[in-house]
């Protein structure tokens, strides 16, 4: 258990990643049952990073009484085989992760979420499901994403009381606007496109969400390639 702590850090305040074999650890042992609690971030990369590094899995974890200042990422979940790391072999089986009553300020981009290979690898055999996020509230600059390399990997997320809010400061570079061609990078390089981007999804439910935004081009909330999220007393609007 990780509890009432303040952390202040330039890299990650909180990471989860299972790297078993630079442990030299089994990778069935993973990560799973850490509990973080009552604490406050703050980051210039992610305050909550999920993943990575690592082939183990990842599971039965939550985050809960969070306040995430400044992050560059505020919640980011990967699983990945990246070209530039050849000792993931297949990517982290993240799954059954719960992310409660959390306060993002001032953040970059609110959720980051990614899975697949990247250009020049093709084992990826990993997936991120069962993840549960309610009573979350988060103001940033860019647009959130949930997406995959393939169909078939991202799935089984909920939403619940989130109010999301995305508008244009200063202190974040620019990106430029969208095209369909691109792909967001491990670290979550991209293109403004409304509130949430959705490419690649599995079932997505969404009960008393808010998603606001300056910009909503191609849409507030835009899927791409994805199974359509489930709605229920959503709002999504331009600021």
């Amino acid at each position: 258990m990780i509890s009432d702590c303040n952390i202040e850090t330039c890299d990650d305040a909180i990471a989860l990643k299972s790297d078993c074999a630079r442990a030299e650890v089994p990778e069935e042992f993973g990560v799973q049952d850490v509990t973080v609690t009552n604490c406050i971030l703050w980051s210039r990369c992610c305050g909550i990073r999920i993943g990575f590094e690592g082939n183990a899995p990842i599971t039965d974890c939550s985050f809960s009484n969070i306040i995430i200042n400044h992050a560059n990422h505020g919640i980011d979940m990967i699983s990945v085989c990246p070209k530039q790391v050849p000792a993931i072999t297949h990517g982290a089986r993240i799954k059954r992760i719960r992310f409660s009553d959390i306060i993002i300020r001032d953040t970059g981009i609110g959720f980051y979420i990614w899975a697949g290979n990247t250009p020049g690898r093709n084992e990826f055999d990993g997936f991120i499901r069962e993840i549960e996020f309610s009573h979350i509230t988060c103001q940033s600059e860019e647009t959130s994403f949930i997406g995959a390399e393939r169909t078939g990997v991202i799935g089984d997320l909920n939403f619940h009381q989130v109010d999301l809010a995305v508008k244009r400061k200063t202190q974040w570079p620019d990106h430029s606007p969208y095209r369909d061609d691109r792909m967001p990078s491990v670290w979550g390089g991209g293109y403004r496109m409304g509130g949430m981007r959705l490419l690649r999804t599995g079932r997505i439910c969404m009960d008393h969400v808010t998603i606001r935004s300056d910009i909503s081009e191609p849409d507030i909330l835009f899927t791409e390639q994805s199974t359509l999220p489930e709605l229920n007393n959503c709002i999504f609007k331009k600021i």
